[in-house]
């Protein structure tokens, strides 16, 4: 049986997120998830989209993420900020179950 919801393909009779944060962080830790920087682990939840003309043109993915490192910047006289880098745990919500670790930043 396949169901839609939140405009995306779920098999089975999932009606519900399953994922729990404490359960998903001690899989992320078997998964090499090391607390580098004390309260900085965080989560959320993601749209992937797979940029296609369909109904459910994506998926949710629940994110665990560890803040690894903060790094300032300046070019010029007038362009500063900081650079944020992760390490990202990624999740199935709907089962729990783990995907894959990825690097990302932002800024």
């Amino acid at each position: 049986m396949t169901n839609n919801n939140g405009f995306e393909q779920v098999k089975g009779q999932k009606k519900n997120f399953s994922v729990d944060k404490t359960k998903a962080i001690e899989i992320a830790g078997k998964a090499g998830l090391v607390e580098t920087i004390p309260g900085k682990i965080d989560e959320f939840f993601f749209w992937e989209n797979f940029r296609k003309q369909k109904y459910y043109n994506g998926q949710f993915r629940y994110n665990i993420t560890d803040l690894v490192e903060q790094k300032e910047y300046r070019q010029g006289w007038d362009r500063q900020g900081v650079v944020y880098k992760y390490m990202v745990y990624v999740f199935n919500p709907w089962t729990g179950e783990f995907i894959e670790k990825k690097k990302n930043e932002s800024s």
